[in-house]
């Protein structure tokens, strides 16, 4: 035998008697429901090829090599040990389309001696006799008929049902459904395809005998035919997909050797495989192009945006030939890539390669679009050198620029993230000189960034009037919870003639970052919450009568946008900022113990725990009746803020061992319906008073009040009323004997 000879299937068999597939295969596995991806790309690069037009820079389809060995005895049979599932593909297409046209006793002629196909299976009886049983017989083509070619097999007198339960069988039957599909309206394909002169389908036949191998060595370092990876298979496909592109060699290569050796790097400090990552990049490559080519978000193209979502949310796998469908991977986005790359690749790139390290671990809306800025920046910079004091200066501006405008604008979901990609494509024009065209631009044109877009044009201007601006805004734009959005503080910084004042802006940047602090926000004690009630009424409306005291979430721009970013706008913000001095904790107890105020926010004030009640600090407050809510809605459980706060004092009062010795339990009971929160105190006399708040008014409810411990136990409860605010609460005795009002 000749080695590495191109072969046909048909010249395969002019060359042996038969060709098995030997028992240490696995079964046949094209034809698999999970393999439909790898069933279908296999079929249409077929169909190319029976069907291409010859001509003088045509090519047969190559399969690549076909490995085997030969079985001792009198039969020349060929024992396959790679290849197994091209060749069964190629066998069963030859008798689809010798039926197509007419011609099975043509195959007939070919492929089956006496009662036996010259092609089988040894791994089962089953397989073997499915084979020959299918060479055999003859079976029309369902052509536009509703039944299927597999249906017409499973329904043939010479069909045993009990075949069904052979995967090899199963599979085939799979597999000619698909090639019916695809070459039922086709004729004349069977002799194009035994055509030994321009064969249109080709593999490199090699008998390992030939190398000295044996067929265990070889079985051992193919692991029994695993399946090539997602990543392997779109890498072969893209590679034939771009081989016009003027840098499809170029590419190719460093795609093989350094950019391989990129993404190895970046798994090896990762839970996701190298193959993984370099998928899920072209993968959001081919996004970004995706979200480029969106018009109009008014009129969003209905087959891209669905695509756009496929590749947001398609995990690992997505089809070629959807790629192929929706124009994925054009010779500008390829371009992009390579600049990208190698640009990564350079050693001073360390900072950028972890950009694309995160981006590729989170794959959250907002890492997406921030690194989509870092590709715009590369691809606008004629020779990127991550090494070039321009370059870094140059990034630096643009990439706070862009930060910025994506941390504080709501990219949460996949129409404002196409926005946001649309809008930073435009102003891309602007990154070899932020600052300058930045001044020059009006915030309707930063377009879906408007809002963050002008307090980023005020910032230009007054870095542009004096550079000392620069660090002293990026200083504070770090900061965890405003993450860039500092115009609040640059509104309190102008001086009497109206101008930003650097010294006033750092004064009141500190005290803000310091409250803004992790430590401040999640305080135990609500230091900030109630340090601002005592300066005025703060609290956020959510909707009619229900008020926040403002979460610390700050992982995305809503949260931030919904709490304490609208917090610092208001002019309460402001006072408590100018009386912060020295120590902010010092500062926020001492306004806390010395205020003035009365009311619903004193208790606030005075009680931290009917702030930590409320699960989602929020509140009902209709006039100065307050519930506090535990969720998000009355319909979960809820207390009233006067009596809950009576009843922490009266805790306070037994934990201290002050209170009267007739009392002997208190116990609080909240609701979630619209009956009243109320407050039950037992006494020694075994008489319980539920207490509750309404109207205004404390009422007591009892059996019997003309008790002893009954008057006394109201004239305790007056003594320990929270605040002057009661003293307009004490009423005359309800007319009905059960009711006291306090």
């Amino acid at each position: 035998m000749i080695r590495g000879k191109s072969l046909t299937f048909v010249s395969l068999f002019e060359m042996i008697d038969r060709v098995e597939i030997p028992i240490v295969q696995r079964d046949y596995a094209q034809g698999r429901e999970s393999a439909n991806e790898v069933r279908e790309q296999f079929i249409e690069s077929l169909k190319e090829a029976l069907m291409a037009e010859i001509s003088e820079a045509w090519e047969p389809l190559d399969l690549d090599f076909i490995y085997g060995n030969f079985e001792s005895g009198s039969e020349n049979i060929f024992l396959v040990l790679d290849g197994q599932q091209r060749l069964t593909t190629l066998f069963l297409l030859h008798w689809y389309l010798s039926l197509n046209d007419g011609l099975h006793d043509d195959f007939l002629r070919r492929w089956v001696v006496g009662e036996k196909s010259k092609f089988t299976y040894a791994t089962r009886p089953s397989s073997s006799e499915f084979f020959s049983a299918l060479a055999l017989n003859k079976i029309e083509s369902s052509h536009n008929e509703s039944m299927s070619l597999s249906k017409k097999i499973i329904d043939a007198h010479w069909f045993f049902l009990s075949w069904l339960y052979d995967p090899t069988i199963k599979s085939c039957l799979v597999m000619l459904d698909a090639i019916e599909r695809s070459f039922s309206n086709y004729r004349g394909l069977y002799k194009r395809l035994l055509d030994s002169e321009k064969p249109p389908i080709t593999f490199q036949y090699l008998n390992l005998e030939d190398f000295g191998l044996s067929d265990e060595l070889y079985i051992k370092m193919n692991a029994r035919g695993i399946a090539l990876s997602d990543f392997e298979n779109f890498k072969a496909w893209l590679f034939g997909y771009i081989r016009d592109y003027k840098e499809a060699q170029s590419f190719e290569s460093a795609m093989d050797r350094e950019w391989t050796d990129i993404f190895w790097m970046l798994s090896s400090h990762d839970t996701k495989s190298f193959d993984t990552l370099f998928l899920s990049f072209f993968h959001l490559m081919a996004l970004y192009e995706a979200c480029e080519r969106e018009e109009s978000l008014s009129h969003l193209k209905q087959n891209n945006f669905n695509w756009i979502r496929e590749l947001r949310q398609g995990g690992d796998h997505i089809s070629v030939r959807k790629f192929k469908q929706q124009g994925s991977f054009s010779a500008p986005l390829i371009s992009r890539i390579f600049k990208l790359m190698q640009c990564l690749e350079k050693p001073e790139a360390d900072n950028l390669r972890r950009l694309l390290k995160n981006v590729l671990s989170d794959s959250g809306y907002v890492n997406q679009a921030k690194f989509y800025s870092l590709i715009l920046f590369i691809n606008q910079t004629e020779a990127p050198d991550p090494a070039s004091r321009l370059f870094i200066e140059r990034l630096k501006r643009w990439s706070r620029l862009t930060n910025n405008l994506i941390n504080n604008s709501r990219i949460d979901e996949l129409v404002p993230f196409v926005a946001a990609i649309r809008s930073l494509k435009q102003l891309s024009i602007i990154c070899d000189d932020v600052y300058n065209k930045l001044s020059n631009m009006e915030p309707s044109e930063i377009s879906f960034f408007r809002e963050q877009g002008g307090e980023e044009i005020t910032k230009a201007k007054l870095i542009l009037q004096d550079p000392i601006w620069e660090p002293l805004l990026f200083e504070f734009e770090q900061h965890e919870y405003l993450k860039g959005k500092v115009g609040f503080l640059l509104n309190y910084s102008k001086n009497e003639d109206g101008i930003y004042d650097q010294d006033i802006f750092r004064a009141y940047a500190l005290k803000a970052s310091s409250l803004l602090d992790k430590t401040i926000l999640e305080s135990p004690d609500f230091l900030l919450q109630r340090a601002l009630l005592s300066v005025g009424d703060y609290m956020l409306e959510q909707s009619a009568n229900r008020y926040s005291f403002g979460l610390p979430n700050n992982t995305l721009y809503r949260e931030r946008n919904e709490n304490w970013l609208k917090i610092v706008e208001k002019r309460c913000f402001k006072e408590l900022l100018d009386l912060i001095h020295g120590d902010v904790f010092s500062s926020l107890n001492k306004i806390i113990s010395e205020t003035k105020i009365d009311g619903w926010r004193r208790l606030f004030v005075n009680y931290p725990q009917a702030i930590a009640y409320c699960g989602n600090r929020l509140i009902y407050r209709a006039g100065s009746y307050v519930l506090l809510m535990s969720k998000t809605r009355l319909s979960g459980f809820h207390s009233e803020l006067r009596t809950y706060c009576l009843y922490i004092q009266l805790r306070k009062e037994i934990e201290e061992n002050r209170v009267p010795t007739y009392l002997k339990n208190i116990k609080y009971s909240p609701v979630y319906d619209d009956s009243s929160p109320s407050l039950k105190i037992t006494c020694s006399d075994n008489v319980s008073y539920k207490i509750e708040y309404k109207n205004d008014v404390f009422y007591v409810y009892t059996v019997n009040i003309q008790t002893e411990t009954c008057n006394h136990l109201l004239d305790y409860l007056s003594s320990i009323l929270l605040d002057k605010q009661y003293e307009a609460l004490m009423a005359p005795d309800h007319d009905s004997s059960s009711i006291l009002r306090i």
